[in-house]
């Protein structure tokens, strides 16, 4: 895989491959997540028109995966895993101050809350991240295989 430094923090990091993920199941990881995926967020999802959770895209818009070249189809995906782990990192970083205004509170009450926080936290958004990260280096490594440039990072 080309140097991390191209593509910041949306390409490979230091030792990030799609190997160490699917040594530490991240594929099997990624089916229970799916399979346990609210009805109403899925129907929200629409990766095949590039965008995702809540976005109304007028039908004139949306372009069948058939008509799209595998390159188009891949950026897709790309852009997909960007939008949805910026989602999962911000409620992450969301939970992780509420946690720590817990723990400054003291006591059992703030104690506590922290706790419980930090562990919907740990549950909710760690594996989402991490699936994101898996999917979007094995499309940079098939973009790469049909010789194809990158996407190049954006600042969504």
């Amino acid at each position: 895989m080309p140097e991390t430094s191209r593509h910041g923090y949306w390409g490979p990091l230091p030792g990030e491959s799609p190997e160490l993920y699917k040594a530490i199941g991240t594929p099997v990881l990624e089916r229970v997540i799916l399979a346990h995926m609210p009805e109403f967020w899925r129907g929200n999802f629409n990766m095949e028109a590039g965008r995702s959770l809540g976005a109304t895209i007028p039908p004139e818009e949306i372009v069948p995966p058939a008509e799209l070249t595998r390159q188009e189809r891949l950026e897709r995906l790309v852009n997909f895993t960007k939008t949805n782990e910026i989602g999962h990192v911000a409620l992450f970083a969301g939970l992780s101050a509420a946690s720590a205004y817990g723990v400054s509170e003291g006591g059992w009450w703030g104690i506590g809350t922290a706790v419980v926080l930090g562990a919907i936290n740990i549950v909710a958004n760690v594996p989402a991240i991490i699936v994101q990260r898996y999917n979007r280096l094995r499309a940079y490594r098939l973009l790469d295989r049909i010789g194809h440039p990158r996407p190049t990072p954006t600042s969504e």
